[in-house]
């Protein structure tokens, strides 16, 4: 199936998002580390290392953020692109052929992001506060799982109202994003962050402009969120957050001294034409 209005709206909204994370919040660390031997399934033979934090930033237009463009091979840097090395931005590592120590420079975000249907999410939650032993904060890259602390953003519900003659209706579409963290300060700090953005718009961008590959890369090379926003300067390109309501969850469970949680709602708003 190609891609459908639900989909570009919830892959904008999260790119927004975390795009306001991290540039307001400065939420991100600069580091440089050693990668290790992943079990992930090797792609046509070749190797996956993993680095210690299990996602990495991609924006370009984040300030003082080290957006990495190659890794080193036994202390020699190799770019992408050469001798099979790709990056992997969202699951924190890089794919290489040969056996070699890998290490790089990167900036770890303090809070991962994911997109994940609602019924997921709260059996993540669930899972979390039900179990007696503490929640392992980015012990390092854990494949496709979700690794907190982090953001789960997920679709609740939609619907279309009539708004003007000839089809043009108002699309209302309301989206939870659910805060997991192992410090009040972080949680506090993207609630603040999320509950600012009311009344305010983001482009809703066309899915091949989706900055990923399916290997995790920038399928440019390059992401520059700023950039690509000013590429959607019509207002029928905008969609607007009408509402955000935050909250956190203040309940304990036996072994969750260091489990912070919280949501935000967000009512999105777009006119389009649904039936042309």
């Amino acid at each position: 199936m190609i891609a459908q209005f639900k989909h570009q709206l919830s892959s904008s909204l999260c790119l927004f998002l975390e795009h306001e994370l991290l540039r307001q919040g400065q939420a991100y660390t600069n580091t440089t580390g050693t990668f290790y031997p992943s079990t992930n399934k090797k792609i046509d033979g070749i190797n996956f290392s993993s680095s210690p934090a299990a996602q990495w930033v991609y924006d370009s237009s984040i300030d003082g953020a080290i957006i990495p463009s190659g890794v080193y091979l036994d202390s020699n840097f190799t770019p992408r692109d050469s001798t099979g090395v790709a990056l992997n931005f969202i699951n924190g590592g890089a794919y290489h052929s040969g056996n070699y120590a890998i290490s790089g420079e990167y900036a770890q975000k303090d809070l991962n992001f994911y997109f994940r249907p609602e019924q997921d999410t709260e059996l993540f939650v669930r899972k979390s506060f039900e179990s007696k032993n503490p929640i392992d904060f980015i012990s390092g890259s854990n494949d496709l799982n979700i690794n907190a602390p982090c953001v789960i953003v997920n679709h609740r519900d939609s619907q279309n109202s009539p708004f003007a003659f000839g089809g043009h209706d108002e699309t209302e579409t309301n989206f939870q994003a659910v805060i997991i963290s192992d410090n009040p300060y972080l949680l506090d700090g993207a609630l603040s962050i999320f509950g600012d953005l009311n009344e305010t718009c983001f482009p809703v961008i066309d899915f091949e402009d989706i900055p990923w590959g399916a290997n995790g890369d920038l399928k440019g090379g390059d992401f520059n969120y700023t950039g690509l926003s000013l590429n959607y300067p019509n207002p029928n390109q905008q969609a607007f957050v009408d509402r955000v309501i935050t909250n956190t969850v203040r309940q304990s469970s036996d072994g969750r001294n260091n489990f912070y949680l919280g949501y935000a709602e967000f009512r999105i708003l777009f006119w389009r034409y649904p039936r042309v």
